[in-house]
């Protein structure tokens, strides 16, 4: 009789748990359940130690959205790591806040003032691992990204034609890529990583030129010259206009100035300063072919045209003129 009794309560424990009784268990399938996304990454301008990397959506006018991640504090080597809630899906931006760095072109220890910033992206639709860079090559697409969202993208969209254009302007993802240290290059980097770097001390090398030392620019932090000449390169051209088509604003200690031009008709400057900078760092970039810099971040001009065509009318004594419009896109 005890054996029966003690049958019948395992049964009813197991019915129980087993069922989902008390609420304790489930019959989810775990294929079912969206995994959080883990994100690595690093913030380069040499690298960034002990900045804020905080991950924000895209509204669908190119501002700023809700923050999804974040903030995530860098090392030393600039690197940082997370993690997206489940179920998120992009497109984001990535921006980096505050920290310091050591300019690869001067030695000098240069910190991020409030306001200052680097911003990157990620695409639409990602899942599992995640890499996100933070250079100034990155900010560029950034910039493009909203231009071109002005002209009717959606952010997907222009989030991926802003990564393309890195694709053909420069030859590698530049928020894929992690870049190393440009002044300490790891004997483990990849051919792209050194390109990488090397652009990246291109960008602090040209900010050298007596062009922009000598004139009233010469007063803004080493960052804000950096800045502007990211500003500056992503229409193609170093011609001291924005992807907007509007002068670069530079901060200075004593206010705002004009970033001037120095070169109209491309980004020539940019590739013989980046060479400058390699040559000087010893046998480090032995061997590595710097990319020249064409087309990052440029917009597509719009060739959107409107045709007008008349139908006269032909009945006699009722002129009748009827106007048809037509919008073609090439």
């Amino acid at each position: 009789m005890k054996k029966i009794l003690s049958l019948i309560i395992i049964g009813s424990v197991i019915s129980l748990y087993g069922c989902g009784g008390s609420g304790s268990s489930s019959n989810t399938d775990p294929s079912t359940v969206s995994a959080k996304i883990t994100l690595t990454g690093a913030v380069v301008k040499g690298p960034v130690a002990s900045a804020s990397v905080t991950i924000y959506q895209i509204n669908s006018n190119g501002s700023r959205g809700s923050t999804v991640a974040g903030p995530f504090s860098t090392a030393n080597d600039g690197s940082w790591s997370g993690e997206l809630p489940a179920g998120s899906t992009g497109p984001f931006e990535v921006v980096a806040t505050g920290g310091s760095y050591t300019d690869e072109a001067t030695g000098e220890t240069v910190t991020l003032q409030t306001g200052d910033e680097l911003q990157s992206l990620i695409p639409e639709g990602v899942t599992g691992s995640v890499t996100a860079a933070i250079t100034p090559y990155t900010h560029a697409l950034a910039l493009s990204m909203r231009e071109e969202i002005k002209q009717g993208k959606t952010p997907a969209q222009a989030v991926t034609n802003a990564i393309n254009s890195a694709l053909s302007g420069v030859g590698f993802d530049v928020t894929q890529v992690i870049p190393p240290d440009p002044r300490n290059l790891p004997a483990n980097a990849t051919e792209q990583q050194k390109q990488y770097a090397a652009l990246l001390g291109g960008i602090s090398q040209l900010g050298q030129n007596s062009t922009i030392t000598s004139g009233s620019t010469g007063a803004a932090s080493r960052f804000q010259i950096a800045l502007a000449i990211t500003q500056d390169m992503g229409d193609g051209k170093l011609d001291g206009k924005g992807i907007d088509g509007n002068p670069i604003s530079v901060t200075t200690p004593s206010g705002a100035v004009t970033l001037p031009p120095l070169d109209a008709s491309g980004t020539s400057l940019l590739t013989t300063a980046t060479n400058t900078f390699t040559s000087a760092q010893g046998t480090s970039y032995n061997g590595v072919t710097v990319p020249a810099i064409k087309n990052i971040g440029v917009i597509p001009k719009d060739t959107t045209t409107t045709t007008t065509t008349y139908d006269f009318g032909t009945t006699p004594g009722l002129p009748m003129l009827n106007k048809s419009s037509e919008i073609v896109s090439s």
